[in-house]
């Protein structure tokens, strides 16, 4: 009577209503989710009102942590009041439901539950093993160890083996950064205590500050210096530090006598420390420091390889080589790897991936390791150390975003003294689109690229050759070889050639599905289906 499309647990679920009962189906039409009173039409508007199309929401659905088993689902009505959350397993059986502003935490071995102020715990069969007893649960991050709390106290249950391992008698259980080494960090009061995994206690913290672990050690402060601990509490690096970061690949920048370096997991200096800031992480095999407001590069040896001379200085890595950008007195230029200089700083301003801040940020970059540098108010694209376009455009790229779509690099660009944009292949170094060969073009996908002209639509292929004749009052972009196209009311789906996909060309009604492509309502279903309520399910083609 009523079909309302959304994500899956296996495939896909369908929520379908029958004497006003929801259950679900999945795409072979197997009944799931038998359809039970728990939500039934008596909580609904009998006659729903035509635009509240999706009035029962599933949440949490996607997002299933190592494909954990479980589907929550709640009521989402306008105009009545959300009354519970339920849960079901794998197999569509009721497991568990709750208030539905409560927020139900889960892993792979079962779902936090609550009713009447309390907390328990049921596994994915719909076993209870924690009875409704507790004040709080809650997850612990990336683990299938869970955080209980009653009375005031804090301690660690295994679901796995279903016991607690930790228990309930500290003040504070730190959850995150631990547990990926098999430990837990416990407060009692002032005391600070390491357990393993088992809930053997390990040993007392006997420090004023810890920092997290990482790669086997654990940062620790007495008084106002820092060293370092390993994962049994034993001192291994000295408290003889002003500041430490973590370690990572090996090594640990930290502070000494106001200066920043570099040491090794015997203390040692590799670096020294010198430096009015240094990089915590490595970029590319260097550390980027500060010394004296100017920025430099160096290695793990020791060995500078920009001396710190520059205003804002950015390593740009290509086929394992490496170019920096330089900018001085806001004009920016390039050095070798080795320093060396390239290109003198004459560009105005530049842009680059991850949208790296510049002292005049500009065009955004086309793709991947593509920069585009600006001078003289034209601009120009680089990759690969040099220079692949010359310094001709007066638009390049358009809202900031990375096109690359199949095997074209492309954006849309305007040359100097031409009124309107095209379509530019960066590796061809060619238009796909004559600058005003159209009213309105798309970048390509899945080499079709859509196109307006006179009002109608069509689609260009990578050569810029009409593909499909602009005839069509509407048509969205091609998504797995397919594109919804409507003329003089009638909606079908094509393929790359323009045919008609004979098995749904009689579509008169909207298609229903669950992933918008666009006006008018034409869906796709997980790149494999497509459903229609005159039709039922329908296969992609082969």
């Amino acid at each position: 009577e009523e079909l309302v499309l959304k994500d899956d647990i296996e495939g896909f679920l369908l929520p379908v209503w029958e004497n006003d009962n929801l259950g679900f189906i999945n795409n072979r039409g197997e009944q799931i989710v038998k359809a039970d009173e728990i939500i039934s039409g008596e909580t609904l508007p009998q006659q729903p009102h035509p635009e509240d199309r999706y009035f029962i929401e599933l949440t949490d659905t996607y997002k299933f942590r190592h494909k954990g088993p479980f589907l929550f689902l709640k009521l989402n009505v306008p105009g009545v009041e959300q009354t519970q959350k339920v849960v079901f397993n794998k197999n569509g059986e009721l497991i568990a439901k709750m208030p539905s502003e409560k927020a139900s935490g889960f892993n792979e071995e079962g779902v936090i539950t609550y009713e009447g102020g309390s907390y328990g715990f049921v596994d994915a069969e719909g076993r209870r093993v924690l009875d409704l007893e507790y004040d709080d649960i809650s997850t612990i991050w990336d683990s299938n160890y869970m955080e209980i709390a009653k009375d005031g106290k804090k301690g660690v249950f295994d679901p796995v083996a279903e016991e607690v391992v930790v228990e309930i008698q500290y003040d504070d259980i730190e959850k995150r950064g631990w547990v990926e080494e098999e430990l837990f960090k416990v407060r009692e009061g002032s005391d600070k205590i390491l357990f393993d995994k088992n809930g053997n206690k390990i040993a007392k913290l006997d420090f004023d500050e810890t920092g997290r672990p990482s790669e086997g050690f654990i940062s620790a402060r007495k008084g106002e210096r820092w060293g370092f601990i390993n994962l049994s509490g034993e001192v291994v690096i000295e408290p003889e530090f002003d500041e430490v970061e973590r370690f990572s690949e090996g090594y640990a920048v930290v502070k000494q006598d106001e200066g920043w370096g570099l040491i090794d997991k015997e203390g040692e200096f590799l670096i020294e420390p010198k430096f009015d800031r240094l990089s915590d992480t490595l970029i590319e095999g260097l550390y980027r420091f500060d010394l004296d407001a100017k920025t430099g590069y160096i290695n793990q040896e020791g060995e500078v390889l920009v001396k710190g001379k520059y205003d804002i200085l950015h390593l740009y890595s290509y086929n394992n080589s490496h170019v920096f950008i330089f900018e001085e007195n806001e004009k920016a230029g390039l050095l070798s790897e080795e320093g060396e200089l390239i290109k003198e700083p004459v560009f105005e301003h530049y842009s680059r991936p991850y949208g790296v801040g510049t002292c005049k940020q500009s065009a955004a970059y086309v793709a991947e390791d593509y920069l585009v540098f600006n001078k003289d108010g034209l601009r120009a694209v680089f990759h690969d150390g040099d220079f692949i376009t010359d310094f001709k455009f007066k638009e390049i790229g358009e809202f900031g975003r990375p096109m690359k779509y199949g095997d074209v690099i492309q954006f849309k660009a305007k040359v100097e003294g031409e009124p309107e944009k095209g379509l530019y292949d960066v590796e061809d170094g060619e238009y796909i689109i004559e600058p005003g060969d159209y009213d309105h073009f798309d970048y390509l996908i899945n080499n079709r690229a859509r196109v307006k002209q006179d009002g109608k639509f069509g689609f260009v292929g990578e050569n810029g050759s009409k593909e499909i004749n602009p005839e069509y009052d509407y048509a969205t972009r091609f998504q797995d070889e397919l594109a919804a196209v409507k003329k003089n009311n009638d909606l079908k789906l094509i393929d790359r050639n323009g045919e008609t996909i004979e098995h749904v060309k009689d579509f008169k009604k909207e298609i229903v599905s669950l992933i918008h492509l666009g006006e008018p309502e034409v869906y796709r279903l997980n790149r494999r289906y497509y459903f229609s309520k005159d039709h039922g399910w329908l296969r992609k083609p082969e």
